[in-house]
């Protein structure tokens, strides 16, 4: 089997937006869209590479980016790995330099467009939020919208609903007005419960636990919803490959004060772990806010908590 072609892809954000460029109609996939990079010559470092192909292509110095994940594709026969970064900060004024047309388009537009396929996974990626609320503690439905709404209102755009003190009735009432609430705020709704009461719910998507991550062998049918899962060491993130989800929480970071979640990972781990998936990972266990930055630097995502208004 032959090397696949390792390519340096950019994802270049400002504010909400994102920088696409359209491919020529003379080579491969004519005519779609795509974020800007190009091969990785051998002997350069992927990092090395988007920086020279963003000054070649884009005419732009690189000042500040992080490393989000790889994306390997096969189409009919000629392998991809898409080596993908998350580009927040340059100087100089982007410029056609390869004639390919350019357009700053709203994340949540992009999936309207035309993309190569492998570029589907990056879109679905750049549209998750830099965190994700996990519901904590509540003592009774409007206790639970009542804190629920006080993260929407600062801004938290999707939220786990994490309830396993409730029984399956009760646990659909809550989450059924739960979804209500959360769509009058454009966020989306993540269900932790067993598969069957999950989808009872149509929300936006539902979580597996460890358990339940290891039991499947293959991604469960969804009808079209989002799947995340709980992992917390490199076998279960290699099964949440396998089973496609989403998007995955790595826990603990640091230890949490909600629950005892075992001995903490530590950013260093963290990172070497995140270093090998090829999915976007959210850092679980004592975080805040103000671990965001250097979780994405260590390759994570965004992050998740029991936090906020459920402290």
């Amino acid at each position: 089997m032959t090397e696949p072609l390792q390519v340096a892809v950019a994802v270049i954000l400002r504010g909400n937006q994102v920088l696409i460029s359209k491919r020529s109609a003379s080579v491969d996939q004519p005519d779609m869209w795509e974020f800007p990079g190009g091969k990785i010559e051998q002997g350069e470092t992927d990092s090395g590479a988007l920086i020279r192909e963003l000054k070649e292509e884009l005419g732009i110095d690189v000042m500040q980016y992080h490393y989000l994940f790889a994306v390997n594709y096969d189409y009919s026969g000629k392998q991809v790995c898409l080596q993908v970064y998350i580009v927040s900060e340059y100087s100089g004024r982007e410029q056609s330099l390869e004639n390919q047309p350019l357009q700053w388009s709203a994340i949540d537009k992009l999936s309207s467009l035309r993309f190569p396929a492998a570029n589907k996974v990056i879109i679905k990626a750049i549209s998750l939020p830099d965190m994700i609320q996990i519901t904590g503690q509540f003592t009774s439905l409007s206790d639970l919208l009542r804190r629920a709404e006080l993260c929407l209102k600062n801004g938290v755009r999707m939220i786990q609903f994490r309830a396993h003190q409730l029984n399956d009735e009760d646990f659909l009432v809550h989450a059924k007005a739960l979804l209500e609430l959360c769509k009058r705020y454009n966020a989306k709704l993540i269900i932790n419960r067993a598969l069957e009461v999950a989808l009872k719910v149509k929300a936006h998507g539902v979580h597996l636990n460890r358990h339940q991550l290891m039991k499947y062998k293959k991604r469960p049918e969804l009808y079209d919803r989002l799947l995340s899962a709980s992992c917390h060491n490199q076998t279960e993130l290699k099964q949440a490959e396998v089973l496609n989800v989403d998007f995955c929480f790595l826990s603990p970071v640091k230890q949490a004060r909600s629950h005892n979640a075992g001995i903490a990972l530590g950013f260093s781990q963290f990172a070497a772990l995140t270093a090998g998936c090829t999915l976007p990972v959210y850092a679980l266990g004592g975080m805040l806010p103000s671990d965001l930055l250097r979780v994405k630097t260590a390759g994570g995502i965004g992050i998740a908590a029991i936090c906020g208004h459920w402290q």
